[in-house]
């Protein structure tokens, strides 16, 4: 397979990153190419910082906030992945063809997004800008910055091996230099997951360029490539492989419609990253015995109701739009929020409705944010809510009442490149180590009511 001609033309294009037809380059690669790179997009958000982009949010709401809302501008993004021409229609056709769809489904997702609702369990979006993340994913926003540069991707144990594999290829090796660990480091030893072996991406590299070329379905996409590059890394058997954590595809899991935000109907997402362990089963059970859909989770979906979600991933065809799926996000995001904070408020029983409502809000604000991963195409983003509250008038009288906001935008790594794919890897198992680190930790204290002596004892 090495020594074909063609793969080896488009493996030598590919592994500095893709062309500047398809997605803008780095700027930690623009100096390494001899194209001049494409103007970048001015964030939508500003520079100023976090707290003037929810400016809105900490006032008494206004149904057509701009800041809440997408913006026309967001809307046009849906020639940056046109598939190439099929020999039944002329490029020209297929073209207007595709333009017209993309329109028509902007238009019918603009109308979704202004029927934001003026009460609770609400939805909003804002698109992310690196240098003014919100404060509670501050941490997690850098690494994907350093990971979308390639800086630390790899164990330095790895150097060798892939440098030897770059140079059989007669590949530049400057996009290389800064992807391994110095000797010693070990701060991603302990993430979950595993790295690939190069041979095992190189085949899903390829196998995301035929979907892509040859016009896939959305089907074919995960089953060829999605699927196997998580089977991949959190599948794998050897040293260090504890399964604590594992995956599914999820693409019928509803979401409970005790929880799900007015007046949004259920959306779902593809594959869902879980909690393995069952080290709480007993209280697991006891928390599914009290709980509208019988689950750990904002979904009754059987083979996830004991088994606490962790991650969610979303995925969409390359020639459509990212609007449906960053909405579809947001609704399951938004619709966790409200299981969490209904979960959380229950320890508040004796309390009045707005005081454990108050102090339910307490404790997921030590969550911070949940983060989530959507795929669109080759392409690999990482998005994650928060949930904001603020005072509104709720039948003439004042009330704090709670929105998700979506917080989307920032590409980590991509199948159309070596490089860039252990790109995915690395963000996958970072998220993977934030899910052991943080949100396992909380869920257990906070929503299955887990005391530290407890779990010791």
């Amino acid at each position: 397979m090495q020594d074909d001609p063609a793969i080896r033309l488009w493996l030598n294009d590919v592994s500095d990153g893709p062309p500047d037809s398809h997605v803008a380059i780095d700027e930690s690669e623009a100096t390494s190419r001899k194209r001049k790179p494409s103007q970048q997009r001015a964030s939508s958000v500003s520079t100023e910082g976090y707290t003037e982009n929810l400016s809105a949010i900490s006032k008494k709401r206004k149904i057509d906030n701009p800041h809440l809302t997408f913006r026309a501008e967001d809307m046009k993004t849906g020639t940056m992945h046109n598939p190439p021409s099929r020999p039944s229609l002329e490029s020209s056709e297929l073209s207007e063809a595709i333009t017209t769809k993309t329109m028509s489904e902007s238009s019918i997702f603009w109308g979704e997004m202004r029927r934001l609702p003026a009460d609770d369990a609400g939805l909003g979006y804002q698109e992310l800008n690196v240098d003014a993340p919100p404060p509670v994913a501050a941490d997690l926003v850098q690494r994907f910055g350093e990971i979308s540069k390639g800086i630390g991707i790899l164990p330095h144990e790895s150097k060798e091996d892939i440098t030897s594999h770059v140079q059989q290829q007669s590949w530049n090796l400057q996009p290389w230099k800064m992807a391994f660990l110095e000797k010693g480091d070990e701060s991603n030893a302990a993430l979950p997951g595993s790295v690939p072996a190069w041979e095992d991406v190189f085949n899903l590299c390829l196998r995301a360029r035929d979907c892509f070329l040859e016009g896939h379905d959305g089907t074919s996409w995960k089953i060829e490539v999605h699927y196997e590059l998580l089977k991949k890394i959190f599948r794998a058997s050897g040293q260090g492989h504890d399964g604590s954590l594992d995956f599914m595809s999820c693409t019928t899991a509803r979401p409970e419609r005790t929880y799900l935000p007015r007046p949004w109907e259920a959306k779902l997402v593809d594959f869902c990253l879980f909690d393995n362990t069952d080290a709480d089963s007993q209280a697991r059970l006891d928390f599914i015995s009290v709980t509208p859909a019988r689950s750990v989770n904002h979904t009754g979906y059987r083979p996830l109701h004991r088994r606490p979600i962790v991650l969610s991933i979303e995925t969409w065809r390359p020639e459509k739009t990212l609007d449906k799926k960053n909405l579809a996000m947001g609704v399951w995001h938004a619709t966790q929020w409200s299981f969490l904070r209904s979960a959380v408020a229950r320890k508040f029983r004796e309390d009045d409705r707005e005081t454990a409502s108050k102090l339910a809000y307490k404790a997921l604000r030590e969550l911070g944010f949940i983060p989530g991963v959507i795929i669109h195409g080759h392409h690999w983003l990482f998005v994650f809510s928060t949930l904001e509250s603020w005072t509104a008038l709720v039948d003439g009288r004042e009330q704090t009442v709670y929105r998700t906001v979506l917080w989307a935008g920032q590409e980590f790594g991509s199948t159309r490149s070596m490089r860039k794919a252990y790109q995915i890897v690395a963000g996958l198992r970072r998220l993977a180590g934030w899910a052991t680190d943080v949100y396992m930790p909380w869920y257990r204290r906070h929503v299955l009511l887990i005391r530290d002596q407890d779990k010791d004892a």
